[in-house]
């Protein structure tokens, strides 16, 4: 709840400023971070944390930017490496890495 209010209170104060009058019409980042963090919700428990991060952070990456496919799978694969050493490996968080078929 405090992070939300956090959020709210930043966002009311940046409109409230003078300045650039906010953007309109770009819907696209708005649906793709969204799509991108229900799709870790969802799938998380079902495929497992590694094939998760990957549908994920390609989701996140049709937000916008031209990010080519060798630095896309170079992004999955450190942010694959760095939450399975974090959360699974350091912190010991029994989370499931692949699907439980595999």
């Amino acid at each position: 709840m405090l992070l939300v209010a956090i959020g709210a209170a930043l966002a009311v104060t940046a409109l409230l400023q003078p300045g650039e009058a906010p953007e309109r019409g770009t819907w696209r980042p708005l649906i793709f971070v969204t799509l991108s963090c229900l799709a870790f919700a969802l799938l998380l428990r079902p495929l497992g944390l590694v094939l998760t991060l990957l549908i994920s952070t390609v989701l996140a990456r049709f937000a916008g930017g031209n990010l080519r496919p060798v630095a896309l799978l170079l992004l999955c694969l450190i942010l694959i490496v760095a939450n399975v050493g974090i959360f699974v490996i350091a912190l010991k968080i029994p989370i499931p890495l692949w699907p439980a078929a595999l």
